[in-house]
């Protein structure tokens, strides 16, 4: 079934095509940003907020592709901690929208959010970000208001404008699902979170939702196929 629809970047379309071992790219949405991670490996950590609700932080520095809007590039992470953002071009609107999808990815001051529900905790991150990007991108709030202006190569904290900056995409994989129910490259301890309980919950077309619906078992906690 799912070889007979379109292409879709959406996580939950991911999930699926892992959930039966279809070769795929990694490419997937994060909000209104569609990325697509480098397939190197990390050290997996644990962190937990002040509820005790835990996220794995990946150790080791990560590069991930992306495109928002016009914007095209990529962001380098290592832990919770931003390294670099090489763009296109951007605007201070269209920057923070990123930096929002960016610290929620990495779990940006994860530790100090409050709720047991993922979604009020990424707002709290989001929110963050709203209050102070500039503290994100490690520089002055008066070179932020002017990040717009940047020439070809100037940088502005951890971010650097480079208009022949591309979206690269990986190859196909045959991805899996893992213990938790995480996207899983074989081979390697790449994984793309994705809360389980939310599959249901979240937009997807109604082809996949049907399948879905039918592969998750809550009473026994598997999935069958």
């Amino acid at each position: 079934m799912l070889d007979s629809v379109m292409v879709s970047d959406s996580i939950e379309f991911l999930w699926a095509r892992a959930l039966f071992e279809k070769s795929t790219t990694l490419e997937h949405k994060r909000g209104n940003m569609t990325v697509c991670p480098d397939s190197r490996e990390g050290r997996d950590v644990a962190i937990y907020n002040k509820r005790g609700v835990s996220r794995i932080c990946k150790m080791g520095n990560q590069v991930v592709n992306f495109k928002y809007g016009d914007m095209r590039g990529k962001y380098v992470y290592n832990g919770q901690t931003l390294i670099e953002i090489v763009s296109t071009y951007t605007t201070v609107r269209d920057l923070t929208s990123v930096l929002k999808e960016i610290a929620k990815h990495i779990n940006y001051r994860f530790q100090e959010t409050r709720d047991m529900r993922e979604q009020n905790n990424d707002r709290t991150i989001e929110k963050m970000i709203d209050v102070a990007p500039y503290k994100f991108l490690d520089c002055r709030i008066t070179q932020f208001s002017t990040i717009g202006t940047l020439r070809p190569g100037q940088n502005c904290g951890k971010f650097r404008h480079q208009p022949d900056s591309e979206y690269v995409t990986t190859g196909c994989y045959q991805v899996t699902l893992d213990g938790k129910l995480d996207i899983l490259l074989p081979g390697t301890r790449l994984t793309i979170p994705v809360h389980i309980s939310r599959i249901h919950y979240l937009y997807c077309p109604l082809t996949y939702m049907a399948v879905i619906g039918r592969l998750i078992d809550p009473r026994a906690s598997r999935i069958t196929k």
